[in-house]
């Protein structure tokens, strides 16, 4: 095994599945990994071979959360929203930290509520400079390691808030200890995540929940686990149903009130029995999809349809990985994302939507995952006349 248990430290674990992506050179990181169970707690996670410096500059270089989608779900927020309100007394002054804030809406979202004192963490200088020129204190840094002149915030801040970020984490718990020193004691520590001994009910394709950013699979337990022998205990846990735009439950998180209070040494530390189960059906589930997807390239690469491939992410990564699409006769890849035009994948630069007008015999085949409805009205604003495959 590369990398032991980030829950409990063990590295006796056991393979469930390989998981394979076509990824850019600039991204650092492996093109394969085993999905794996700790064989003492039961957590489950990536065995990937990374290191810490990979993944510091894949993030501060290759993701798109300062783009066009947001990282935590409407209901997570609300919740959030309620629980200030309730266990802070409605004081809007008090010190409030988000890292890993992307785009900050949080944060935004916030400050319309009328908190006053929010700073952001990223590692990303498109997401700083962006939350700065939006009037929010914003710090680059790793997690790991946050910049100097964060100092003068320890001991200080009510609330740091880690959202959609634990599951990116190669050393979750190396990372607590860093968040520790910057809150008040009583202070409060807000984590979300996707809940994986759930995701044998999630519809949405493997890359959506096993790709080269997502390496932790946590569940209520590991996240409690996790928390033994830190400074948090968890407070209040809460059960979230993700919903598409569309407004189909599409995956399960949990949001977790943790408190800052002396260790946590006491609780004992309870094997997670559901979560490998969990992934395991959910591959099960996929595998008849999966073929189809793979029959329906492979006819296209015979056929020598020429293709645009719409979305450069994981699902697209997946695909050049374990079908024919790297074969086929691929007139562009686009993105309607502005932060990925002019990146490449598979050797090609990505470009922009409207490269589709100097196509128009070409059939567009669309490899996103959450957002292919807009995707699909984005291309009926256009009004152009390609043949367009949904996968």
């Amino acid at each position: 095994m590369s990398r032991k248990c980030p829950v409990c430290g063990s590295k006796q674990s056991d393979i469930i599945r390989e998981i394979r992506m076509e990824l850019p050179l600039e991204c650092h990181l492996p093109r394969s990994y085993n999905v794996v169970s700790c064989k003492y707690c039961g957590s489950c996670y990536a065995d990937t071979s990374a290191r810490l410096e990979d993944y510091d500059h894949y993030y501060r270089t290759n993701n798109s959360y300062s783009g066009n989608s947001s990282g935590i779900a409407s209901t997570a927020v609300n919740c959030i929203e309620k629980f200030l309100e309730t266990e802070m007394g409605g004081v809007r002054s008090i010190r409030i930290l988000d890292i890993g804030f992307g785009k900050g809406d949080l944060l935004l979202h916030l400050r319309q509520l009328g908190y006053t004192s929010l700073a952001g963490m990223d590692p990303s200088p498109f997401s700083v400079e962006h939350l700065k020129k939006l009037g929010i204190n914003a710090y680059q840094g790793s997690i790991y390691c946050p910049p100097a002149e964060m100092d003068d915030l320890k001991g200080s801040l009510d609330v740091v808030l880690l959202t959609a970020v634990l599951e990116h984490l190669l050393e979750p718990k190396q990372a607590l200890d860093m968040i520790s020193p910057y809150l008040k004691e009583g202070g409060y520590f807000i984590i979300d995540i996707p809940d994986y001994s759930f995701v044998h009910n999630v519809v949405l394709p493997i890359p959506n929940q096993f790709n080269q950013e997502h390496i932790n699979y946590f569940s209520e337990r590991s996240v409690r686990n996790l928390l033994e022998d830190t400074d948090f205990r968890v407070y209040q846990s809460f059960p979230l149903e993700l919903k598409n735009a569309n407004g189909i439950g599409c995956e399960l998180c949990r949001l977790f009130f943790c408190k800052k209070s002396e260790k946590n040494v006491d609780a004992g530390m309870e094997k997670d029995c559901l979560t490998r189960g969990s992934i395991e059906s959910y591959f099960l589930r996929q595998e008849k999809r999966q073929r189809e997807i793979k029959e329906l390239v492979e006819k296209l690469y015979k056929e020598q349809t020429q293709l645009i491939v719409w979305g450069t992410g994981a699902m697209t990564m997946t695909l050049l990985a374990e079908t024919a699409l790297g074969k086929c006769e691929i007139a562009a890849f686009v993105d309607g994302n502005p932060l990925n035009v002019g990146r490449e994948i598979a050797g090609r630069k990505i470009e922009a939507p409207e490269v589709i007008r100097k196509y128009p015999n070409a059939v567009i085949l669309i490899c996103v995952m959450m957002y292919a409805h807009e995707v699909m009205e984005r291309i009926a604003d256009m009004e152009v006349t390609n043949e367009v495959i949904e996968l």
